[in-house]
This record gives structure tokens, C-alpha cells and sequence, in this order.
């Protein structure tokens, strides 16, 4: 990482010495394989692909994390969305027309399971505009028993299809803005974990990664996958952060394996500074007969006492200041 000192502020980004060096490594190799393997060189459409995607990965990922440094995080957000979408939808649109040239078809060369995907997919759509809702039941009747591990995608995209006239292209489409909305995610993941500039720098990468712009343009689980697994972790990391699950319990048994006692920490939005502690502990029959609560300089001791059928009578507290209250409580 380098830093430059700009209007007062260290700004840093990813260095062009760097870059420029990536670019040069990849060309020298692709022209040494080239050279070395003569009899099996690549047709000019791979190498023209190639150079784009690693040249353009480079060169802007360095050209973008320094130009796009001033602007504010919420500007920030939208410019890396519609910037990823524009590049997805850019790529979905050429790969449509070079597959048609190529193989006849929407699809890539020696496609395998986005064929059958689509197939299916359109089979169980048209099934249920005749009425027939049991996609699960369709779809394993004409793929002859798909597995249940791989059910999801031909559900999804069934009711993708089924909604927008088993259009292929809609539903690469709808892969660009998940696409788009994955590098929003990857920028909001890191920043809040390793800071502003970073998560800047993660999600401009995220955002040029040829693999991630390249499967928009399959009817492939792909690029849905990895939405669905970027926005658990990102959501799962804003609650801990917010404090809705910010917390920790210890457990003690005794000799038969009964809870004895536990301590419950709590912390505050960023999940690392502890707010408070409740201690409890527990009789033979599990219920709490003594429990503390210390947050901040404030302790609150709690005793709970129980009749002969274990309800509750009366419990007393103690605060730190030595104010003693009595309350009974009827079951």
C-alpha cells in the first residue's frame, strides 16, 4: 500500500508501480507460452480478451483508487454501483451477440449445466403458466431425479423465467445488479472492518474482477452464490457490530452435567468494548437463585428466593450505593 500526502490528508491507494509491473509480468507470459508452445497458440479473440481483462484490472484498479478518494462514502457507494452494473450489463450485452456468432445459440462453447439449467428452467416455467405449481416434481420428472443439493438454482430461475417470458437475457440482467450490489457489500464489509480507504481499495478490485463481471453472462449459480454468501457475512457482521447479537456466554457445569452458573458479556456497536456483565447462578433445579449485573461502576446483586414448589416468593436487591429493596412476587 502506498500513502502520498494530498491537501493535508494521507491518502492511499493501490501504487502504479505495482500495477505497471503486474501488466508487464502477464504480458511476458502469455508471449513465453506463446513462444514455447508455438504449435498451440491462442487465437487472437483469447488474447485480445486476456489482455483486457488483466490490463484493464490493473490500470484501473490503480487509476480509481486514487481519482475516486475525495468523494464522500454514500456517493462513494452509488458511483461503484452503477459503475459495476454499467460494466456487467456492458458484457452480458457483447457475450450475447459473440455467443450467437459463435455456437448459433445464447450460450458459450461446449456449455454443460447452464444448458440443462435453462432447459429446465423453461420446462417448469411453462408448466406452471398451464397451471401445474409443483415445479420440484416437474423439474425432477424431466431431468430424470436431480439431486436435491442442486434444486435451488432451477427454482430460482424458473420463477425468473416464469415472470419474464423465459427471457435470457432478463435473467443475466438480474445477475448484473446482484453483481453490482456484491461489490456494494464487499466496499460496506471491509470498511467497517479495516477501515474506509481499504474497503475502498476491496471493492474497486471486487468490482474489476474479470471472473466476477465474466459469469453474468451464464445462466450458471455462480454469481448468485456469492451474492447470497457476501450478504449473510455482511449482514451477520453489521448486527454483531450494532450490537443486536453483540454477545458472549460462559457456561460452568457441576460433576452431572448441570449448568451451575453463567456469565453473559455484553458489548457495544463495535463489538469489541464490553458494556455490561450478568452473572447468574443456578440451584440444582435450574433456577436462578443469585445474579449480578455490573455495567460500567454501577453493581446490582440480586438474590431470589422459592417455596417448596419452586415459585418464585420474593427476590432482594442490592445495589453498590447500599440501598436494599424488598418486593415479594406471587406465582
Amino acid at each position: 500500500m502506498t500513502y502520498t500526502i494530498q491537501n493535508d490528508k494521507i491518502q492511499p491507494f493501490i501504487p502504479k508501480r505495482v500495477t505497471s509491473l503486474a501488466m508487464l509480468t502477464y504480458v511476458a507470459a502469455i508471449c513465453c507460452c506463446n513462444i514455447l508452445f508455438a504449435s498451440h497458440v491462442l487465437p487472437w479473440q483469447w488474447w485480445f480478451f486476456g489482455a483486457i481483462e488483466v490490463l484493464g484490472f490493473f490500470y484501473f484498479a490503480n487509476r480509481l483508487s486514487k481519482g475516486w478518494f475525495y468523494i464522500k462514502p454514500m456517493h462513494f457507494a452509488q458511483k461503484l454501483f452503477w459503475t459495476a452494473f454499467f460494466l456487467r450489463v456492458v458484457w452480458v450485452v457483447v457475450s450475447y451477440f459473440l455467443h450467437q456468432k459463435w455456437t448459433g445459440t445464447a450460450f458459450a462453447i461446449d456449455a454443460g449445466d447452464e444448458l440443462y439449467y435453462n432447459e429446465v428452467a423453461q420446462y417448469a416455467a411453462n408448466m406452471m403458466r398451464n397451471g401445474d405449481w409443483n415445479i420440484y416434481s416437474n423439474i425432477q420428472n424431466y431431468s430424470g431425479g436431480a439431486q436435491f443439493s442442486d434444486m435451488g438454482y432451477p427454482i430460482y430461475l424458473t420463477f425468473v423465467y416464469w415472470i419474464f417470458g423465459n427471457s435470457i437475457v432478463v435473467a443475466r440482467l438480474i445477475k448484473a445488479i446482484l453483481g453490482a450490489w456484491t461489490v456494494v457489500l464487499m466496499y460496506k464489509l471491509a470498511s467497517r472492518n479495516f477501515g474506509e480507504q481499504t474497503g475502498r481499495m476491496a471493492a474497486i478490485m471486487c468490482m474489476l474482477m474479470p471472473n466476477l463481471i465474466y459469469y453474468c453472462s451464464f445462466q450458471l449459480k455462480e454469481v448468485e452464490m456469492v451474492f447470497l454468501c457476501v450478504l449473510f457475512v455482511e449482514r451477520a457482521d453489521f448486527l454483531l457490530r450494532k450490537g443486536k447479537l453483540a454477545y458472549d456466554v460462559t457456561f460452568e457445569y457441576d460433576e452431572y452435567n448441570h449448568i451451575v452458573s453463567t456469565v453473559k458479556n455484553y458489548y457495544d456497536e463495535t463489538g469489541y468494548n464490553l458494556i455490561k456483565t450478568i452473572t447468574e447462578n443456578f440451584d440444582i433445579t435450574g433456577n436462578v437463585i443469585y445474579s449480578c449485573t455490573k455495567e460500567g461502576n454501577n453493581v446490582t446483586d440480586n438474590y431470589y428466593f422459592y417455596d417448596d414448589k419452586l415459585n418464585l416468593v420474593f427476590n432482594t436487591s442490592c445495589y453498590k450505593n447500599g440501598y436494599i429493596k424488598e418486593s415479594e412476587k406471587s406465582e
